[in-house]
């Protein structure tokens, strides 16, 4: 693809886990959810690592958006890693943010101590 884009994957404890770099744009929306269809499975969650990725297009974005309906795949079972996933991830969906040392936010330690 002309924008420099990867799309890696690996399936680990029932999850499919989504590594993109590069340039999002319409054509890489496009690859994302056909990875998506094909290498999800019923039972697990999807993680979408946006840190790799040098920028998000409007179209690209909006693609993504639009293709990927809650017929299609239960938003609650869409997580996305990093920054960009906000501009990408569609209603309903989740964005993870860690902080820049790479330890979890304190609710979330505190939730897991209680």
């Amino acid at each position: 693809m002309r924008s420099g884009f990867q799309i890696n994957y690996r399936h680990s404890v029932g999850n499919l886990h989504i590594y993109l770099c590069g340039e999002f744009n319409g054509m890489c929306a496009w690859e994302l959810i056909k990875t998506i269809r094909r290498q999800r499975t019923d039972a697990g969650r999807i993680f979408v690592n946006t840190a790799d990725l040098k920028q998000v297009v409007s179209a690209g974005a909006y693609m993504f958006k639009s293709h990927m309906t809650r017929k299609q795949l239960p938003s609650d079972w869409l997580y996305f890693k990093g920054e960009k996933g906000f501009k990408i991830a569609p209603d309903g969906s989740r964005v993870i943010i860690s902080k820049k040392n790479g330890s979890p936010p304190e609710p979330i330690l505190k939730a897991l101590i209680s």
